[in-house]
């Protein structure tokens, strides 16, 4: 299975999901965006890629993507 890295960063408040590897960054130039979503990440899990994250303290997020992609 294939995987993209991606790092959460906390910007004036907000969880911004910034894409790390170059497939996740090929995601974000398809949005026509710098960062990705967390409606691209539950699509780009459905095209069965695995979601990594560089922080192991963003495990909500894990949570809420493995929820929302079932």
């Amino acid at each position: 299975m294939r995987s993209i890295t991606v790092e959460i960063r906390t910007i004036d408040g907000d969880d911004q999901i910034i894409p790390v590897c170059k497939d996740a960054k090929c995601f974000a130039r398809m949005l026509g965006s710098t960062v990705l979503t967390f409606e691209a990440l539950v699509c780009i899990r459905t095209l069965r890629y695995d979601i990594e994250f560089v922080s192991d303290e963003r495990s909500r997020w894990r949570i809420a993507l493995a929820s929302a992609a079932s």
